[in-house]
């Protein structure tokens, strides 16, 4: 199942039916007409098949049903490497050019960099941690998302998915044990989620999936409006 972390130990359920109205109403009213943007590469952007024609379908969708008052911008891009998504989230958030800085940046990015094979996952590690320090150390909070499994990866590539994603839950974890109450930073771990379904093409993932991730993130958000 999927595991979304405010720290590592404490695994959030799936679904919560409890009082989910008036938190999903306290939800859409904390963020308003605040913007949400999700930044990373064509999972980001939600590339997907449907009868063997490519679709897309991002995880963002399910936020702007639930959060219909906030601009919910979706910054994926077919192809790029952490150092290329690094660069955009620069420019979103220190470039001086955006007056409205977003209340929320979720990342999403490093199956290019390992499927290139000549990026150190080190480095695709240090552009993530740079990402997430960007957007927390601007006053916003940061949702960091795992790199999912491929079937295309061999076996040094999945050694690297595996480090780098240990990486990102390891400085997830320490930013959640310094927060007095809610972290700045948190984790959406879809690293082995059996709920996560890819789609035709062996590295990108179901319409369904996408559906799901969105939920989660929704859950994760509405958590900071608590």
């Amino acid at each position: 199942m999927f595991r979304m972390y405010l720290v590592l130990t404490l695994p959030v359920v799936f679904f919560t039916v409890m009082g989910m109205a008036s938190s999903s109403d306290r939800c859409v009213e904390f963020y308003g007409d605040k913007r949400i943007v999700a930044i990373g590469d064509s999972l980001t952007r939600g590339a997907s098949t449907l009868f063997h024609e490519r679709v897309y379908h991002p995880f963002t969708n399910a936020l702007a049903v639930h959060l219909p008052r906030a601009s919910v911008e979706t910054f994926g891009v077919n192809g790029e490497t952490t150092a290329q998504i690094l660069d955009r989230v620069r420019n979103i958030y220190l470039s001086g050019y955006n007056k409205t800085l977003p209340a929320v940046g979720i990342v999403w990015g490093g199956t290019n960099d390992i499927t290139l094979g000549d990026i150190s996952p080190n480095t695709t590690l240090g552009n993530l941690i740079d990402m997430y320090e960007i957007i927390a150390t601007k006053g916003t909070r940061c949702i960091a998302v795992t790199i999912p499994r491929a079937k295309i990866f061999n076996f040094q590539q999945e050694k690297s998915r595996r480090f780098i994603n240990h990486g990102i839950k390891e400085f997830v974890s320490k930013v959640a044990s310094r927060a007095a109450v809610h972290p700045t930073i948190k984790l959406l771990d879809v690293a082995d989620a059996s709920r996560i379904t890819l789609c035709e093409d062996g590295i990108h993932l179901s319409v369904g999936a996408y559906n799901a991730i969105g939920m989660h993130i929704f859950d994760s958000l509405c958590e900071w409006a608590l």
